[in-house]
């Protein structure tokens, strides 16, 4: 683990270098493009061979910035890796001892003892809500019979209510519904 942060400063290094690097030759490729140099007025005229040395080390500087930055981030990324590899390899064995009984007797009887007493707390409010569930569906049914008769009687009442409202006597009404009934 200490070769590795050695080594991932001196990427780091590496990358501050190429920061560097990328920002001067950038400057001094658009002062040589703006003419800003010190003896010209204008801009200054440069050969062909020139001009692709500067953009060839503008390239490279370029080249260098990514790569060193994408060895950074990947080795962010593979500390954390490691890191959650290693809590994750302790965790298994601490597991493994539970498991073999390597741990001390006294204290893992506890652990036991309060797992079976959570365990069987946990078992008697699940039964208590399974009754409570089917008690509550009971009701449900029940409820439900109910309204369907109550809606039927509704409906019948509201016939009858139309009935009288459309001119027949209420004498007619109750004749028709023993014809029905009978």
């Amino acid at each position: 683990m200490f070769y590795v942060k050695i080594i991932y400063g001196f990427v780091f290094f590496l990358f501050v270098d190429a920061c560097q690097r990328l920002y001067r030759l950038s400057h001094q490729y658009e002062s040589n493009n703006k003419g800003d140099n010190e003896g010209g007025s204008g801009r200054v005229v440069l050969d062909e061979r020139t001009l692709s040395q500067v953009r060839a080390n503008k390239f490279y500087a370029q080249r260098n910035f990514y790569l060193t930055g994408f060895t950074l981030l990947l080795g962010l990324i593979l500390i954390n890796t490691q890191s959650l590899l290693l809590e994750i390899t302790s965790t298994k064995e601490e597991i493994k001892d539970l498991k073999k009984g390597k741990s001390d007797s006294s204290a893992s009887q506890a652990l036991d003892s309060h797992k079976y007493e959570s365990t069987a707390e946990e078992l008697k409010q699940l039964k208590k809500r399974t009754l409570d569930f089917d008690t509550l569906k009971k009701q449900l049914d029940s409820n439900q019979r109910e309204y369907d008769r109550l809606s039927d009687e509704y409906a019948k009442l509201e016939k009858k209510y139309e009935a009288v409202v459309a001119g027949g006597d209420s004498s007619s009404v109750n004749a028709q519904e023993r014809k029905k009934s009978n």
